[in-house]
């Protein structure tokens, strides 16, 4: 069993910050944050401690933010 690619997107054409996000929600943001935006946040959050229940949430937001920025570090090459 194998897989044949046919038109594969560029990563351009696939990013939308907004995907997942509620329409109400959508709709307020006027612009997704940039890479130097989201490097600020990550390196405050290594240097902060956290404690109980906020640190899955703290666990999901990074992995979030780590993805975005990834996402913006492919699309600007």
């Amino acid at each position: 069993m194998g897989f044949k690619a046919g038109h594969i997107a560029d990563i351009k054409e696939m990013v939308d910050p907004n995907k997942g996000l509620p329409s109400s929600f959508s709709n307020t943001i006027q612009t997704p944050l940039d890479m130097d935006e989201i490097r600020i946040i990550l390196e405050s959050i290594t240097q902060s401690q956290f404690q109980g229940s906020d640190i899955e949430k703290m666990y999901s937001l990074v992995l979030k933010l780590q993805n975005q920025y990834l996402i913006l570090e492919n699309f600007n090459k």
